[in-house]
C-alpha cells in the first residue's frame, strides 16, 4: 500500500475525488474548506490524503469490465428485451422532451445503449442539431450505429468521467438506466453539469430502495457486478451537491426483471443546470 498527498488550492471536493479514482486512490482524510463550490484566491491550502486501492486483479473474485462484458452479452436482443418488459423510462420521457421538437439541439445519450432513446426522439420529432452517444459496450455502440441516428458514437467507460469541451455544449443529455452501475454519482453529476450549456436539462434516472435494499450484489458468469439504490432524499442531495436545479422528481415503475421477476422502480429527475 502507498500514500499520495495531494495540495492544491481548489475547493471541489467532487471533483478531486473523480480525479483520484482514476489514478486507483481512494481519499482517506480532507484538510481545509471545501464547503464552498466557487473557486477563490484567498483560500486556505487544502490537502487531500489519498490511499492507494489494492491492486483486485490478484483477487480471484475480480474481473475487469464485468458491466462492459454484461452489456455486450445481452446486446444482439436488447431491443426485444426492453419491449418485452413494459419498460416505463419511454412514456416519462416523451413528455419531458416534446418541447425540443421546436427547435434544433445539440443532445448527449449516456449509456445510449442499443439506441432505444435515438429511436424515441425520432417518433416524437426531435430533430438535434447533432446528436452523440457513448456507452461501455461496442456490441451495443455496433446495434445503435446500425440505426443511423447518432452523428458520432463512442466507447466510454462513464465512471471514468469526462473532460469539459473546448467549444461544444449540451442543450440536454440524457442519462437514463445505468446509475445504479456508477461507482461515484458525485463525481459522475460534477462531470455532467460540465458538458451542459447555461441552462442546460438533464433527464436522469436512479433506482429507488423502495425494496429496502441499498446494494445488491449481482453474479454473472464473467465476474460480480454491484448495483445500488437511492432514496429520494439521496438523489435530492447529489443533485443539489452537483449545482443542478430540480425541476422535477417522480418514482416510476421501471420494468419487471425477465429473469428474477423483480419489479424495478426508478427516481427520474429533470433538472437544469444552475449558474455559469
Amino acid at each position: 500500500m502507498q500514500k499520495t498527498i495531494i495540495e492544491q488550492v481548489h475547493p471541489d471536493l467532487v471533483w478531486w475525488r473523480s480525479v483520484l479514482i482514476n489514478l486507483n486512490l481512494n481519499i482517506e482524510n480532507t484538510f481545509g474548506d471545501f464547503q464552498s463550490n466557487e473557486y477563490k484566491p484567498n483560500l486556505s491550502t487544502i490537502l487531500v490524503l489519498a490511499l492507494k486501492k489494492a491492486d483486485n486483479k490478484n483477487n480471484p473474485n475480480y474481473t475487469e469490465n464485468v458491466a462492459e462484458k454484461a452489456y455486450d452479452s445481452v446486446a444482439s436482443k436488447y431491443d426485444l428485451t426492453t419491449k418485452s418488459v413494459n419498460y416505463g423510462i419511454p412514456a416519462w420521457l416523451n413528455t419531458k422532451i416534446q418541447k425540443y421538437s421546436k427547435y434544433s439541439p445539440i443532445i448527449l445519450d449516456m449509456g445510449c445503449a442499443s439506441g432505444n432513446l435515438a429511436e424515441l426522439l425520432v417518433a416524437s420529432s426531435v430533430s438535434p442539431c447533432k446528436l452523440y452517444g457513448a456507452d461501455i459496450s461496442s456490441s451495443m455502440l455496433e446495434v445503435a450505429r446500425r440505426k443511423n441516428i447518432y452523428d458520432a458514437l463512442i466507447k466510454w467507460d462513464l465512471n471514468q468521467g469526462f473532460n469539459e469541451p473546448s467549444t461544444l455544449y449540451f442543450d440536454l443529455i440524457l442519462a437514463i438506466g445505468f446509475s445504479e452501475f456508477l461507482k461515484e454519482p458525485a463525481a459522475f453529476l460534477t462531470d455532467t453539469r460540465r458538458l451542459l450549456q447555461i441552462g442546460g436539462e438533464l433527464l436522469m434516472s436512479f433506482e429507488s430502495d423502495v425494496h429496502g435494499k441499498k446494494t445488491t450484489l449481482i453474479e454473472l458468469p464473467f465476474g460480480r457486478l454491484i448495483r445500488k439504490a437511492y432514496s429520494k432524499l439521496a438523489v435530492e442531495q447529489l443533485m443539489h451537491d452537483a449545482g443542478f436545479a430540480l425541476e422535477s422528481l417522480e418514482h416510476i415503475d421501471a420494468y419487471v426483471s425477465p429473469t428474477t421477476e423483480e419489479h424495478v422502480s426508478y427516481w427520474v429527475c429533470q433538472a437544469r443546470k444552475k449558474g455559469l
